[in-house]
């Protein structure tokens, strides 16, 4: 899964149109483990992930669904393109899109699971309550 990592990285930072050196001054980064970040030479610490994460204003999550996206196109045989394509910014896009839907729905989900939780227990003290 971390094989694209660095191209993912460098990716995300060019289509916020950031340079590794702002990246690193935003991140509280050292500009030369950005560079080593995104050439793949080096696997960041979560810590380290986090702040270059922060600094394009996204999380792990949207990395991990873009990095799947890539990882799984990088297997069937399609060639990355050094620079991002409009229709890779499209896909970006969506999968963020996605993301935050994904999220919106499980939240919905906890709260129908609680509220049913609790139409439960007043039904079930009901008769307690007639009595």
């Amino acid at each position: 899964m971390f094989r694209n990592l660095g191209y993912v990285l460098r990716l995300l930072r060019e289509l916020k149109g950031l340079s590794q050196q702002e990246v690193a001054r935003k991140g509280g980064i050292g500009k030369s483990q950005v560079s080593l970040y995104e050439s793949g030479r080096v696997l960041p610490r979560l810590e380290s992930l986090e702040k270059f994460l922060k600094v394009l204003d996204t999380d792990l999550s949207h990395l991990a669904a873009i990095l799947s996206f890539i990882d799984q196109a990088a297997s069937n045989g399609a060639r990355l393109p050094s620079a991002p394509s409009p229709r890779l910014v499209a896909m970006l896009g969506i999968t963020a899109a996605m993301d935050g839907a994904l999220e919106a729905f499980a939240s919905a989900q906890i709260f129908l699971l609680k509220l049913r939780e609790l139409a439960w227990e007043v039904a079930l003290d009901e008769p307690t309550r007639a009595a």
